[in-house]
This record gives structure tokens, sequence and C-alpha cells, in this order.
């Protein structure tokens, strides 16, 4: 069982190999300081922290692209300052290494003054290797052949005696003669949605096959037998 034919997965990256292009999903620049706003005492996890974890995934997949999928900061109706410093670092970060394509999430409303300083146009979608990458809060009609998306932050609780864990997972999607991938959430504060007990809509159990990512990719098997 393999998530998807001609891609590697590395740490919650995918780089599609012909294409050579690497996607990262949910980033969420700016959680800390939104919790903290909310008055959830969250610790602030050093920028530099993403920037060295995002360059041993560029160091293994040497990618021409570098597509971020939606999320990329954190805030909806405005942009907080660790926002506007913490993105711009890394968009000129990847830009020293590859061309960089932005894909519009729900959360990217008020992206585009970021963007504009830094020259970038954002897209809703973006197609490599034919995969069709888009942020997935909003689907296509109809669906193509293989469609990326995040935004849902899939993991899966996995328990043993009375101990359990979250893992973020990839979810690959059976839909007709279409093949939906959902990637997790970069950002290692948003754990994400137990797919056990909260699926995605789209995600029937018995056509979603499980892939959890902990240092390298394990198949699970299909949901409805880990139900």
């Amino acid at each position: 069982m393999t998530l998807l034919e001609g891609t590697q997965v590395v740490d919650v990256g995918l780089f599609i190999e012909a294409a050579s292009t690497l996607v990262i999903s949910d980033l969420h620049i700016g959680l800390e300081e939104s919790l903290n706003r909310q008055g959830i005492l969250v610790p602030r996890t050093p920028f530099t922290e993403v920037l060295d974890r995002l360059e041993s995934i560029l160091d293994a997949t040497h990618p021409e692209t570098v597509v971020l999928n939606g999320d990329i900061k954190d805030q909806f109706g405005s942009i907080g300052p660790q926002e506007w410093r913490d993105v711009k670092k890394l968009i000129d970060f990847i830009q020293k290494r590859a061309k960089l394509v932005v894909v519009k999430g729900n959360h990217d409303t008020v992206l585009d003054p970021i963007a504009k300083d830094r020259d970038l146009t954002l897209v809703t979608a973006h197609t490599a290797g034919g995969i069709t990458i888009m942020h997935g809060d909003t689907l296509p009609s109809p669906l193509p052949k293989t469609l990326l998306i995040g935004h849902h932050h899939p993991a899966i609780r996995i328990r043993e005696d009375r101990k359990s864990e979250l893992y973020k997972c990839f979810l690959k999607i059976k839909q007709g003669q279409s093949t939906i991938v959902i990637q997790p959430s970069f950002n290692t504060l948003k754990e994400g949605s137990d797919v056990i007990k909260n699926p995605p809509d789209l995600a029937v159990p018995t056509k979603t096959e499980v892939f959890v990512v902990d240092r390298q990719l394990f198949p699970f098997g299909r949901l409805a037998d880990l139900v």
C-alpha cells in the first residue's frame, strides 16, 4: 500500500518527484501569538526551529519548487506582528533555495499585503506532476484525477493500555475515479483532529486509507478497520 506513486513523504512534506516540487501545508505561523491573546499560555516556539526543520526537508529533497498549501498564517482578519515578521522571513528563506508558489487558504484572507511586499502572486490551485494542489476548504467540481489538500489537519490517536498519543497522518481517499490525499499540518502545535472520532466529511471509512507519520510513513490500513 503506497500513498501516491512518484512521491516521497519527508517529515510531513510531500515531494512530487516528476515535478521536483515539495508541498507543505498549514504552517499557521503566529498561532502562539493568537493563543496568547486568547489567554491560552503556550510556549513561543522559536521560529528558527521551523526554519531548521524546513531546511532538513529541503536538503533531503532539493526541490525546484516549493508549494505552501494554504494557512501560512493563523489570524483570520488581521496580520499580527509575529505573522508579519516570520512569514516574510519564511518567504525569503524558501526563495533562496527554490521557486515559491503560495496557495491561499481560509486563514490567509489578509495575506495579500505580505505577498505584495515580496512580489508574490497568491493562487487558489497549482498543478505539479499531474497532481492538483488546493487548500481544501472548498473542493472543485468535477474532481481532478489526483487532488492534494490540507485544511483538515488529520491525526490519529493510538492507544496502548492506558497510554495514548496523537500522531499526524495522511489520508488517501477514493471518490469514483479520483484520489484525494489530505496532508497533515506542518505546525507542531496543531496536533490535528483524530480521524477515528472526527473524520472529515469526505473521508468515507471504507474508501479511506490512513498513513501515520512518525519519522517515516507507516501504512495503517483502511479507516473502517480502525474504528
